[in-house]
């Protein structure tokens, strides 16, 4: 491999941080579309 470990944590972290916001982002829709059928359900 020619790049170093230094590379590889910066793309594990940068990887990390993208999955970290894609999750929270499918937290918070779910959250919406959940409480949105709630009501229509009610």
């Amino acid at each position: 491999l020619n790049f170093g470990i230094g590379n590889i944590f910066t793309i594990i972290r940068r990887y990390s941080f993208t999955f970290c916001t894609l999750v929270q982002y499918f937290v918070v829709l779910g959250n919406s579309i959940f409480l949105h059928f709630r009501t229509i359900l009610n």
